[in-house]
């Protein structure tokens, strides 16, 4: 029978011996049998707190201010106006204009908001619907066909009928000219046709 070669001898003498431990493996061994490990811990992550920084940590929950939202916290007036804006026009009227508003534009809001609006249109001595019919009269005067058409969706919201309206642009005719009329009803019959009243 053949002698089994030196090599062969040595690689089965290996196999049966145990294998050495590492480290690594000696805290994997200790952790398997109960024992506390030996290896060094992670450190904990250092957590920024508000004697650490000064500030309150930030949560995801919270929210950052629109540029409106901070205007009515900080004035009473800006936030009655603002809400007479969204009531006639929505959040595309006052809100998103605002927020959307440049550096160059951001006085216009303000002005709009706060002095229009907020101390203006909120009078009690008369009402939305009263302001937004005598509002549309002026802007015929005017020669307005823009501002009459944001007028018409607001007088809508503010309950005046498309009957009241025809009557108010027909009024105005008369004191300020067929011209101006004409321009005056050709706008307000685009917004009526586009809301489906006409």
């Amino acid at each position: 029978m053949a002698r089994a070669s030196r090599t062969t001898k040595t690689k089965a003498a290996a196999a049966k011996r145990p294998a050495k431990k590492t480290p690594a493996g000696k805290a994997k061994a200790k952790a398997k049998s109960g024992a506390k490990s030996t290896a060094p811990k992670a450190a904990p992550r250092a957590k920024t707190t508000a004697k650490a920084t000064g500030k309150p940590p930030a949560t995801r929950s919270a929210a950052k201010k629109t540029r409106a939202q901070t205007y009515v916290e900080a004035d009473p007036v800006f936030a009655a106006g603002l809400e007479l804006r969204h009531a006639m026009w929505g959040p595309g009227g006052g809100e998103d204009q605002i927020n959307a508003a440049s550096d160059f534009l951001l006085p216009l809001q303000e002005i709009v908001t706060k002095y229009c609006f907020g101390e203006t249109w909120t009078r009690e001595a008369l009402s939305r619907r009263d302001r937004s019919l005598v509002t549309l009269g002026i802007l015929v005067s005017q020669a307005r066909p823009h501002e009459l058409k944001v007028h018409v969706r607001g007088a809508l919201a503010n309950g005046v009928t498309k009957e009241e309206i025809g009557e108010v642009l027909r009024h105005a005719m008369v004191y300020c000219g067929i011209p101006r009329g004409v321009e005056a009803y050709r706008s307000a019959a685009e917004v009526l046709n586009e809301l489906g009243l006409d």
